[in-house]
Protein backbone atom coordinates (compact mmCIF):
# COMPACT_ATOMS: atom_id res chain seq x y z
CA UNK A 1 0.00 0.00 0.00
CA UNK A 2 1.12 3.56 -0.58
CA UNK A 3 2.01 6.42 2.06
CA UNK A 4 -0.71 9.06 2.07
CA UNK A 5 0.61 12.44 2.41
CA UNK A 6 -0.79 15.91 3.42
CA UNK A 7 0.68 19.18 2.61
CA UNK A 8 1.63 22.30 3.53
CA UNK A 9 3.00 26.05 2.78
CA UNK A 10 3.87 28.70 3.86
CA UNK A 11 4.78 32.23 2.73
CA UNK A 12 7.92 33.66 5.14
CA UNK A 13 9.33 36.94 4.64
CA UNK A 14 12.35 37.74 2.78
CA UNK A 15 13.81 39.24 5.86
CA UNK A 16 13.35 36.04 7.42
CA UNK A 17 12.20 37.99 10.34
CA UNK A 18 9.06 37.36 12.49
CA UNK A 19 5.78 36.31 10.68
CA UNK A 20 2.37 36.10 11.86
CA UNK A 21 0.67 32.67 13.23
CA UNK A 22 -3.01 32.48 14.50
CA UNK A 23 -2.71 35.78 16.22
CA UNK A 24 0.77 35.88 16.96
CA UNK A 25 3.84 37.30 15.49
CA UNK A 26 6.99 34.67 15.94
CA UNK A 27 10.34 34.47 14.32
CA UNK A 28 10.16 32.60 11.19
CA UNK A 29 13.26 29.91 12.50
CA UNK A 30 10.80 28.83 15.44
CA UNK A 31 7.62 28.73 13.16
CA UNK A 32 9.34 26.10 10.97
CA UNK A 33 11.53 24.47 13.59
CA UNK A 34 7.69 23.76 15.55
CA UNK A 35 6.19 22.68 12.49
CA UNK A 36 9.25 19.92 11.97
CA UNK A 37 8.50 19.36 15.79
CA UNK A 38 4.88 18.47 14.36
CA UNK A 39 6.44 15.70 12.02
CA UNK A 40 6.42 18.06 9.03
CA UNK A 41 9.17 17.88 6.59
CA UNK A 42 10.45 20.76 4.68
CA UNK A 43 10.56 19.30 0.55
CA UNK A 44 11.30 22.64 -1.13
CA UNK A 45 11.84 26.15 -1.25
CA UNK A 46 10.76 28.65 -3.59
CA UNK A 47 10.89 32.80 -4.13
CA UNK A 48 7.64 34.16 -4.60
CA UNK A 49 9.29 36.65 -7.02
CA UNK A 50 12.62 35.63 -7.89
CA UNK A 51 15.29 38.56 -9.37
CA UNK A 52 12.64 41.39 -7.62
CA UNK A 53 14.78 42.23 -4.41
CA UNK A 54 11.57 42.03 -2.62
CA UNK A 55 10.62 38.01 -2.82
CA UNK A 56 9.26 36.74 -0.04
CA UNK A 57 10.03 32.46 0.37
CA UNK A 58 7.48 30.01 -0.09
CA UNK A 59 7.94 26.32 2.18
CA UNK A 60 6.82 23.65 1.11
CA UNK A 61 5.96 20.89 3.35
CA UNK A 62 4.93 17.48 3.90
CA UNK A 63 3.89 14.58 6.59
CA UNK A 64 2.22 11.10 6.68
CA UNK A 65 -1.29 11.32 6.98
CA UNK A 66 -1.81 9.35 10.30
CA UNK A 67 -3.93 6.20 10.28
Amino acid sequence: MMQKWEYYWAVIPGSLGKIKVEGQKIQSHDYVNELGGEGWELVAVEQSFPGSGISDYILFFKRPVAG
